[in-house]
């Protein structure tokens, strides 16, 4: 089952996407915002129905996308969100749930939208 991401700028677009997912009747079960420790508290009340991981960036982008992205990516992905952006990931969905899902996030703004085979 593929696993999407795709980052946002900051946890308001973040959390505005989850709200219009949710609305649009995406299940948002097996989504997670990832963010940065220092920017987690600033939207972590707002995302109070989603999960949410905040913590020492590294050790939890590379635990749940190592196996997926390769180093460079990962990388890249933890510098841009130790300065702000949010991740996206969701897991355990379906080929036709994974591609409306990405398209989804593109419309609203995310950036670097991946499937990623699981």
């Amino acid at each position: 089952m593929p696993v999407v991401h795709g980052l946002f700028s900051d946890g308001d677009r973040a959390v505005a996407a989850i709200e219009t997912l949710r609305a649009g009747r995406f299940a948002t079960d097996h989504m997670r915002l990832i963010a940065g420790p220092q920017h987690a508290a600033e939207f972590a009340a707002s995302a109070a129905t989603t999960n949410l991981s905040a913590g020492p960036t590294e050790p939890l982008v590379s635990g749940m996308l190592d196996k997926y992205v390769a180093g460079d990516k990962l990388t890249d992905l933890e510098r841009r969100i130790d300065e702000g952006a949010v991740l996206l990931v969701a897991e355990d969905l379906e080929d036709d749930e994974a591609n409306r899902l990405s398209s989804s996030l593109r419309e609203h703004g995310a950036q670097n939208v991946e499937i990623l085979a699981a």
